[in-house]
Parts: structure tokens; sequence; C-alpha cells
């Protein structure tokens, strides 16, 4: 009898939980980001262009936090001038960030959690050739923010980071120790 009456509470609160949102949400998202490098490397600079991501979010509700798995195609850039070279690189990555979500108003959330890049191609071009720039992007970081939900549109701003900086060694010598942090702002449907 005690089992029965557990199960029935737990089924109450979760669906008192989801009787205001549904169990499972899923969605595309797309959004711009600022990268800002820093470079530990002497004599080296870096300028940040605006980027882009965009992608698919899921968020599974629970009555307190919700999981929030996305996968995210993110596009920057960032001009590298370093011992008389000036070369654009363009970063094109896949992200996998795992958020927990804690809802404080009924349309208000704070996500927090790691993200982990899947793969990185950075390029750049000299004379019209494209050369690998090398890897700028750690396997793990993480990302902060809030985000507003108005029925099914969710608008989201984060802080990402790197955990570590990373060293880009390329054809060119072009010798860059680096790490991103970028701000990114999007908006979500989600069905």
């Amino acid at each position: 009898m005690r089992k029965w009456i557990i199960a029935a509470l737990l089924a109450l609160a979760v669906t008192g939980g989801a009787s205001a949102q549904k169990l499972l949400e899923y969605g595309v998202t797309a959004g711009v980001n600022m990268p800002n490098f820093t470079t530990w490397t002497p004599g080296a600079e870096i300028g940040n262009k605006l980027g882009w991501q965009a992608g698919v979010v899921v968020r599974i509700n629970t009555p307190v936090v919700a999981i929030q798995p996305e996968l995210l195609f993110v596009r920057q850039g960032l001009d590298v001038q370093w011992q008389g070279s000036d070369v654009r690189v363009k970063s094109n990555s896949f992200s996998l960030p795992l958020l927990a979500s804690v809802r404080l108003l009924r349309i208000l959330h704070i996500n927090a959690g790691p993200v982990f890049s899947l793969t990185n191609d950075c390029k750049y071009k000299v004379d019209g050739l494209r050369y690998d720039f090398g890897r700028l992007l750690p396997s793990v970081g993480y990302a902060a923010g809030v985000a507003l939900q108005l029925g099914h549109l969710m608008i989201d701003a984060r802080y990402n980071g790197q955990f570590k900086r990373m060293r880009s060694v390329n054809a060119h010598g072009i010798d860059v120790d680096a790490q991103s942090r970028s701000v990114a702002v999007g908006l979500a449907y989600l069905f």
C-alpha cells in the first residue's frame, strides 16, 4: 500500500509541475555571438569579428529544473597579427551545451552548464589558398546566462568561456596561445 501512495504522490508532483509546462520541448535556435579571443603570445594581436550560431535545442522539464541539451553550429572570426603576418581566421565548430535550467518565474530561466566542443575547423587564406590554422577551442568549456520564454519563443543571452588556453601552430609558423570567451544572444522556437 505504501508503494502505491508514494507512486501516486510522485505522479501528482510531476504532473502538477508539468501541467504548467510540457515535459518535453524541442525546437530550433539561431543567434549572434561576439567572441573575445585573448592571447598570451608576445607581439601577437587579435581582432574579434561578430559571429553566429544555429542549431537544435531540447528541454526536458521537471518541476524543479530542466535539462537543456543543444547541438549548435558556431561560426566565429578573428584577425591575427603576428610577426608581420596578418590573417583572417574563420572558425567553424559543433558545440554541445548541456545546461541545467532553473525557472525563477513563469517566463524567466537561469541556465548554466558545460559546453563540449565536438569538432573545430579553423581556416585562413593566403594568396587564394586555404590553410588549417589549428585548434583554438578546448574540448570542454562552460556557459551561463538567462532566457525569457514567451509561449513558443525563447530569447536567450549567455556568456561562454573556456577552461584552458589552446595553442595554434600552422603552415606559416603563426604561433598563437589563445583563449576565447563570447557573449551570445539567440532566439529559439520551441514546439
